[in-house]
């Protein structure tokens, strides 16, 4: 992982992020609609779990952009990584308690399915969050299957200050024949504004819509 600081005084954000950071800490929490149509089909016809390839899909689209690839260095430097992984959530419905794992994202598909497979086979036994390494080369990612909703906030109690995004999907409701989930974004305003989180959605919707050119 390449993480390059940033010059606040030279960066075009630099007023931006400082207002953001220093003067009002906000965070943006957004929830839209995809179609995962695309997605079903393929997990259905390929015999492929959604939750590993929901991971792909929605990784694809947060390393298309700087402003999601957002952390702190370990002295304290805001900048950017060349690529983020998802830290992911695995729930046990065996006695209801979750492991959050990280497994490096890769941009062939087969490669990081597997891997995500592997990841989950390895580590169902534990539980909490010890395996997760340190960030910032890292955005959280989780599903909950079992609710559709319109609208979700996760507060992050922290300093203020962090800046990677949180992503969570719900369940998928069939309208007129396709299949529309639930897709909730959160991130620090210093690091991304409206625009970004519209350019997110609509990368997210290409990457369902050119899944099957990728497999």
């Amino acid at each position: 992982m390449k993480f390059t600081a940033i010059d606040l005084n030279t960066w075009k954000r630099g007023e931006i992020f400082r207002h953001f950071i220093n003067d009002v800490r906000n965070v943006i929490a957004i929830t839209a609609e995809v179609d995962v149509t695309p997605m079903h089909i393929l997990c259905r016809t390929r015999g492929l779990r959604f939750y590993p390839v929901y991971l792909y899909v929605i990784s694809r689209a947060v390393n298309r952009q700087e402003a999601l690839r957002m952390g702190w260095d370990a002295d304290g430097n805001p900048g950017i990584c060349d690529t983020v992984s998802p830290s992911y959530v695995v729930f046990h419905p065996e006695d209801e308690q979750i492991t959050r794992l990280v497994t490096p994202f890769c941009d062939d598909f087969d490669a990081f399915y597997a891997a995500v497979i592997q990841t989950m086979e390895q580590n169902k036994d534990l539980r909490g969050f010890g395996f997760v390494p340190v960030r910032p080369n890292l955005f959280d990612a989780s599903i909950v299957p079992w609710l559709s909703y319109q609208s979700l906030t996760l507060n992050v109690f922290d300093s203020g200050t962090y800046l990677a995004p949180v992503i969570t999907a719900g369940k998928y409701t069939e309208r007129d024949g396709r299949l529309y989930m639930p897709l909730s974004i959160q991130i620090h305003h210093a690091a991304a504004d409206g625009w970004h989180v519209s350019r997110f959605y609509a990368d997210v919707q290409q990457e369902i819509d050119q899944l099957e050119q990728r497999c």
